[in-house]
């Protein structure tokens, strides 16, 4: 279980290229949005016989493959420089601390998801909700009604996505603790502890599953 105080100063420590990548996400998802705008107004050109709109397709187009490819090459640079701090900074704690090896390996595994979280969890949420919103807000500009209809759907679906969050972290963090065991109980432990202890990862990642499976 990695310590609470770690994921705070990850951000703090790492908070420009972090910022960056997410920057590089809004902006990324804003061009994607634009794509049936520019797509319908190069239509309505194409109709009137201006066929040097289709320039503008092809410049959404590019302009999103460079921002996407900028954005993955350099969230990869940013999150492994931030995953290696972390990691060193674990273990130096964990030590001090007199932290048993088993437990300081298992944390060091849970470090790579932490990160992982930051790195992709993060932005698909923020490419869902800029999704949501900006497709709420074409609709609305196009009809006020069904814009209020799509805002009165999003709301229930975003307190179900809060409630499984916190839900979701009471789980991991149960998880979380029965991973920190595993070094230890398969190095020192007979089988049969070795099997219960696999039978509660599963039951676990099955629970986890499972709210996952729900939202969706």
């Amino acid at each position: 279980k990695v310590d609470s105080a770690k994921p705070a100063s990850l951000l703090r420590k790492h908070s420009r290229a972090i910022t960056l990548t997410y920057l590089l996400t809004l902006t990324e998802n804003g061009v994607r949005l634009a794509y049936p705008l520019v797509i319908g107004t190069t239509i309505d050109a194409l109709l009137k016989g201006q066929s040097m709109m289709i320039l503008a397709v092809v410049g959404v187009w590019l302009l999103h493959l460079l921002i996407g490819l900028t954005r993955l090459l350099y969230d990869t640079h940013a999150f492994t420089r931030a995953y290696s701090d972390l990691v060193q900074r674990t273990v130096v704690a964990q030590r001090q601390d007199h932290v048993q090896p088993e437990v300081i390996a298992a944390r060091v595994a849970l470090s790579r998801e932490l990160v992982a979280f930051f790195q992709f969890g993060v932005p698909a949420l923020v490419t869902s909700l800029v999704g949501l919103v900006g497709s709420a807000f074409m609709l609305g500009r196009h009809d006020a009604l069904i814009g209020a209809m799509v805002v009165a759907v999003l709301l229930p679906v975003i307190g179900m996505y809060i409630w499984f969050g916190k839900r979701s972290l009471r789980l991991h963090h149960l998880l979380n603790n029965q991973m920190e065991r595993e070094i230890g109980l398969v190095v020192r432990s007979p089988l049969p502890s070795v099997a219960l202890h696999l039978d509660r990862l599963r039951a676990w990642r099955m629970r986890i599953s499972a709210g996952v499976a729900t939202t969706w």
